[in-house]
This record gives C-alpha cells, sequence and structure tokens, in this order.
C-alpha cells in the first residue's frame, strides 16, 4: 500500500477532475466557459474549492498518522534498551553472586561451607535465566534495522553465557578444582565490568 500511494493520488486526482470535465463536455461541449453568469462557474469554484480542502485534510491526517507511527516507534524503542539495560544490570548482579559464594566456599580451609554453593547454585539459576531472556530479546530485534548492534550485544551476553557456564558447581571438589574455580570467577570479574560499555554503547547507538 506505502509503495503506491502516489499512483493512488494522482489516480483520485484524475478522477476528481475527469468526472465534472466530461460532464461539461457532455451537455456544453466547452471545457472552458468564460460566461461570467453560467452556474458552472460557481460549481467548479466550490468543486475545485471543496478539493483543495479535502486534499489538505488528507495532507495532514497522512502526516499526523506518520508522526504517530514514529512516536511509537520511538516509544517502543526505548522500553526496549530499558529493558535490555535493566536485564544487564541483573545478569551482572546474579552472576557476580554466584563468584562471591563459590570464593567464600572456596577459601573454607576444608572445604565444607554448603550454604554457599546452595546460594551459589541459585544464583546461577538466575543468571541463566536472565541471560535466556536477554538473548531473546536481542534475536527478536537483529533483522530489524532500527536496532543498531543488536546482533553484536547479544553475541556478548552468549560469550558472557558460555564463560558461565564453565562454573560447574557441585558439592564435592578436588583442591585443582577448586583452583579452576577460583580462576573462573576471576576471569569473569573484568568481563562484568566491560558489560557496562557494551549496554552503553547499545543505548548510544538507539536512543
Amino acid at each position: 500500500m506505502k509503495k503506491y500511494w502516489k499512483e493512488i493520488l494522482l489516480g483520485l486526482i484524475f478522477v476528481l477532475f475527469f468526472i465534472p470535465l466530461s460532464i461539461a463536455f457532455l451537455l456544453r461541449f466547452d471545457f472552458i466557459i468564460t460566461d461570467t453568469s453560467s452556474g458552472w462557474i460557481g460549481f467548479w469554484g466550490s468543486y475545485l474549492g471543496g478539493i483543495v480542502g479535502g486534499l489538505i485534510t488528507l495532507y495532514v491526517l497522512f502526516r499526523t498518522l506518520k508522526e504517530n507511527r514514529e512516536l511509537q516507534r520511538k516509544e517502543h524503542k526505548i522500553a526496549f534498551c530499558n529493558e535490555i539495560c535493566k536485564l544487564s544490570g541483573e545478569i551482572c548482579g546474579a552472576i557476580n553472586r554466584e563468584c562471591i559464594y563459590i570464593l567464600k566456599f572456596a577459601d573454607k580451609k576444608n572445604g565444607d561451607d554448603k550454604e554457599a554453593l546452595f546460594n551459589a547454585l541459585l544464583a546461577k539459576n538466575r543468571a541463566s535465566e536472565l541471560l535466556h531472556i536477554c538473548s531473546a530479546q536481542l534475536i527478536s530485534r537483529i533483522k530489524d534495522a532500527e536496532y543498531i548492534g543488536a546482533e553484536k550485544l547479544m553475541d556478548r551476553i552468549e560469550q558472557l553465557g558460555q564463560m558461565e557456564n564453565e562454573l560447574d558447581i557441585k558439592f564435592v571438589y578436588t583442591a585443582d578444582e577448586e583452583e579452576v574455580l577460583k580462576r573462573t570467577c576471576d576471569r569473569i570479574k573484568p568481563i562484568l565490568g566491560e558489560m557496562r560499555e557494551w549496554i552503553v554503547e547499545f543505548l548510544e547507538n538507539n536512543v
């Protein structure tokens, strides 16, 4: 419909002019009537005035609809960016809590702080849930040209998710496995700091 609006408008104008000209031709065989006493002069004045007024009304209507659609798209875009910003903050918080509880467990001399592991597991489940939601939201916008950098941000989020998956939480560890957990937590911490920069870049490109 949008592709052919110019053709439709030209066709409408043609019809609006063609009908009265055809009537005039059939009745008088005159396209141009110079007799000011003729009723056709008044008819043409009213007719053309109505056409001009109608065209102006249509223009204002289409312009208003276009502006409303643009405003709606902008509001949806802002709401989406706010949602991604909120999700990213919750993801960082959940992963950070997971790392804190893991390190708390690993720092115990006898490594028997089961409560810390339970809390780490809860944080891990929450982080996994949030990562999936955030990825799904970004995937839904990848093909939308209005959302710049959605695919790039999604790839970064998924890389963070893959690294978080390396935190294998179980209730029996060897000394070497505890060291691996510590090193993985140490690798994740700077990534969480970088995530803020990823989100800022995404917001700057889209808001």
